[in-house]
C-alpha cells in the first residue's frame, strides 16, 4: 500500500502573512516609535527650558535634537519603558489571537485607545523627566553648564538695564552657558550654595558678541 500525499491546499486555506503585510507592519511600528520619540522629546525640551523661563519658540532647536531628548526620556525611564513595551506587545498578541472573537470594531477601538494612551504616556514621561533633570541640575550647582566670559560689541557695553544687566553678567566671568542657537546665546547666573535663589536667564544676540571664552570651571560664583 502506497502512502497517499496530503491534498493541495484550497483557496480558502489559511496562509501566513505576505511580504507586503510584513513591510506595512514594520512601517507602522517605525512610524509610531518615531512620532512617540518626537512627542516625548518636544515635551521634555519645552518643560525643561520653561524652568529657565525660556519659551520654546526662542530656542530654534534642530528637529533631530528633539529625538535626542526623546531618547533621553526613554533612557532615564528605562524600567518603565521596558514594562510599557511588554504590555503593548502582550496586548497586540492577545488582539491578534482573539481577533475573530473581538471583531473589527472592538479591535479598532483598542488600537485607537492604545495609541492615545501611548502618546499620553510620552507627554507625562517628558514632563517628569524635565522636572527631575532640572532639580538634579539645581542641586548640583548646574554642573552641566560651563562658565563663560563674553566680549561684547562697544554698542552694548554702554546699554542701560535690562540690556545692561545681561551685558554685565556676560562680561563678569560668572555666566553659565545654557545653550545657543543660530542667532542667540542663552546663559544664567546662579549663586553658589544657593540653589533656591531666584534664577534669571539672559539672552544676547550673536551680533552683540565679539567672542566667547568657555572656561573650565563648572561651578558658580559667590
Amino acid at each position: 500500500m502506497t502512502e497517499s500525499s496530503p491534498p493541495p491546499a484550497g483557496p480558502g486555506a489559511a496562509s501566513g502573512p505576505s511580504l507586503g503585510d510584513v513591510i506595512s507592519c514594520v512601517a507602522l511600528v517605525v512610524g509610531l516609535i518615531t512620532a512617540w520619540l518626537y512627542v516625548a522629546g518636544w515635551t521634555h525640551a519645552y518643560y525643561y527650558f520653561d524652568r529657565f523661563r525660556i519659551p520654546m519658540l526662542m530656542l530654534d532647536l534642530p528637529r533631530e535634537h528633539l529625538f535626542v531628548y526623546g531618547g533621553l526620556t526613554v533612557w532615564k525611564n528605562s524600567l518603565a519603558a521596558v514594562l510599557i513595551t511588554a504590555v503593548a506587545i502582550a496586548l497586540v498578541w492577545l488582539s491578534v489571537k482573539f481577533r475573530r472573537v473581538l471583531g473589527r470594531a472592538v479591535l479598532a477601538g483598542v488600537a485607537v485607545f492604545g495609541i492615545v494612551a501611548l502618546f499620553g504616556l510620552a507627554r507625562l514621561a517628558g514632563i517628569e523627566t524635565a522636572r527631575n533633570e532640572f532639580v538634579e541640575q539645581r542641586l548640583s550647582d548646574y554642573r552641566a553648564y560651563p562658565r563663560v566670559e563674553l566680549t561684547l560689541t562697544d554698542a552694548l557695553t554702554q546699554e542701560s538695564p535690562p540690556a545692561g544687566d545681561a551685558s554685565k553678567v556676560a562680561r563678569s566671568g560668572c555666566a553659565r552657558l545654557l545653550l545657543f542657537s543660530d542667532d542667540r546665546v542663552f546663559f544664567i547666573r546662579p549663586i553658589k550654595d544657593a540653589p533656591a535663589a531666584e534664577l534669571h536667564a539672559f539672552v544676547l544676540p550673536w551680533s552683540a558678541v565679539k567672542d566667547m571664552r568657555i572656561r573650565h570651571e563648572y561651578w558658580s560664583c559667590e
